[in-house]
């Protein structure tokens, strides 16, 4: 089997509304490079319908017991092959230039992870793009100082679990997870463990994942700041 260079890891439960539109815009994407792990994680609607109509040979749909996000990731991660991974919500989707982008920033900056921006789409349908105030390769003493700037603590860049791209070993040689016990900031608390193995990092200003408000069965927003922790 050849080695893709993007393993794209999708958690499903119950997004039977979203996840169609979200596997289209995968597969029209203009750069093709990439596997597709969906892991449906005990959906109770059609999401399972859906997912089993996919024919595109790159994607593998695996349904396991419902026990939460982290833990369906974990599984993506487990059985992903590619170079770099990507994480998309069933919920969201991507403009059909993102792999190509994205591979091509990647390619230019040959660091272990690419931060990138993204596109807020709100039920009204305006948009608010949420874009790094840094560019390009940056050391890892800056990107640690960045942590404490009033554009950090207000847009949250970091932890967004879809704006970046990870080189997969270097996940496996630090043998870094989903913590399955925490409910708030999983997706925050994941980067943090890659952070702290200070991986080499670039910036791009690319905002091509569209990241929907407010979708039906997504985590209630509650009033808790995760940075002190």
């Amino acid at each position: 089997m050849t080695t893709p260079f993007f393993s794209i890891i999708i958690p499903v439960y119950n997004k039977e509304q979203y996840i169609q539109k979200c596997i289209d815009s995968i597969i029209a994407q203009t750069f093709e490079d990439f596997e597709v792990i969906v892991v449906n994680d005990g959906s109770t609607d059609s999401s399972k319908k859906i997912l089993e109509s996919i024919t595109d040979s790159r994607f593998r749909v695996i349904t396991i017991p419902n026990r939460g996000v982290s833990n369906a990731r974990n599984i993506g991660l487990q059985k992903a092959i590619g170079e770099y991974i990507l994480f998309i919500d069933a919920d969201d989707y991507i403009n059909n230039d993102y792999c190509y982008i994205i591979n091509k920033e990647i390619k230019q900056s040959n660091t272990d992870l690419l931060i990138f921006g993204l596109t807020k789409i709100f039920d009204d349908k305006t948009q608010r793009k949420i874009i790094p105030n840094k560019c390009g390769i940056i050391d890892n003493d800056d990107f640690k100082d960045s942590f404490l700037t009033e554009f950090e603590r207000l847009e949250g860049i970091y932890g967004y679990i879809c704006n970046k791209a990870v080189k997969r070993s270097f996940v496996s040689n630090h043998n870094i997870t989903f913590d399955c016990s925490i409910k708030l900031a999983e997706d925050l608390n994941f980067w943090a463990s890659i952070f702290e193995q200070r991986p080499s990092i670039a910036f791009s200003q690319y905002a091509g994942y569209n990241y929907i408000q407010n979708t039906t069965g997504s985590s209630i927003f509650y009033d808790y700041d995760p940075w002190p922790i």
